[in-house]
């Protein structure tokens, strides 16, 4: 089979982001794959609605290359609820930093 690589325009600023653990796995496996990079740590972090978590994927520690998976948008209203507002802005800061 041809083998499946993303745009480089995808991996340009090294961050993505995605919405349910259905795609992430998905996309995390396509990203180590065809760029062989490692696997990837995932980091997981609450936000703010009981066990509901958001993951970070960094993809080794010279690529840059992150991950950030969320809750559905439609069922967590994180933006705009005041009970995930610190919770959203830790999983930001994580996800942002050193990029």
């Amino acid at each position: 089979s041809p083998e499946r690589r993303l745009p480089e325009s995808v991996l340009h600023f090294g961050i993505q982001v995605v919405i349910d653990k259905k795609t992430a796995k998905r996309v995390r496996k396509i990203i180590a794959t065809a760029y062989d990079l490692p696997k990837g740590e995932v980091r997981q972090l609450q936000t703010g609605w009981g066990n509901t978590t958001a993951d970070i994927v960094e993809f080794g520690n010279s690529s840059g290359t992150r991950l950030l998976r969320l809750p559905h948008l439609s069922r967590f209203t994180l933006f705009t609820s005041e009970k995930s507002k610190k919770s959203v802005d830790n999983i930001f800061t994580q996800f942002c930093r050193n990029t």
